[in-house]
């Protein structure tokens, strides 16, 4: 799967507890529910990208596979969380964002910024594929949905709390990172920013 259609578009799990129980939290974001504060990923040691993901078939989003980083373009990675608000609230900002940077760039001719939200499965998300996509066309998603099966990928991005924004280049690293709960203009002075550089 190109997920690279915008259209209607690191490091090891030990990081992750440490964030964790040193109570680092996202403003206003949402933290793993595992009482242990344990990440449930097979292994400590680290994953180094590209990491195959598969996606969901829902609304934007076909029951395939996604590569992360995409080999040939930027790639804003929505990390989500189903049953948190603020990932959910902020799904609108990321797909209003997409559109605008669509319309302010060139980004049919397959070099633009791709966008995927991922949901860690290992971070207390255990909802069946159709679950998600009913969970996806609830809040209007309309691209590539992915799950990260072991939680590889959002280790590897030191993602603690949810949501979190990342754009990564072609060669896996971060070119700009956003904790919050953030504004559509935020994401696209963001992204733009990151992709100028």
């Amino acid at each position: 799967m190109d997920c690279g259609r915008i259209a209607r578009l690191g490091h090891s799990p030990t990081r992750r507890r440490l964030l964790i129980g040193a109570g680092l939290v996202a403003t206003a974001g949402c933290l793993e529910d595992d009482a242990s504060g344990e990440s449930t990923a097979g292994s400590d040691e680290p994953t180094d990208p590209p990491f195959e993901l598969a996606t969901v078939d829902a609304p934007g989003s076909e029951a395939e596979s996604a590569t992360v980083p995409a080999s040939n373009r930027p790639l804003l990675v929505n990390f989500t969380r189903t049953g948190c608000p603020t990932s959910e609230g902020l799904l609108e900002n990321v797909d209003e964002a997409a559109d605008r940077l669509a319309a302010a760039r060139d980004l049919e001719s397959g070099d633009g910024l791709a966008v995927i939200s991922v949901v860690d499965a290992t971070f207390g998300s255990d909802e069946s594929t159709d679950e998600l996509a009913d969970w996806w066309t609830a809040h209007e998603g309309d691209w590539p949905l992915a799950v990260d099966e072991d939680g590889a990928l959002t280790d590897h991005y030191d993602v603690g709390g949810f949501p979190v924004l990342v754009v990564i280049d072609a060669d896996g690293e971060t070119r700009w990172r956003e904790t919050d709960a953030t504004s559509t203009d935020t994401i696209v002075d963001g992204v733009a920013d990151a992709l100028e550089d």
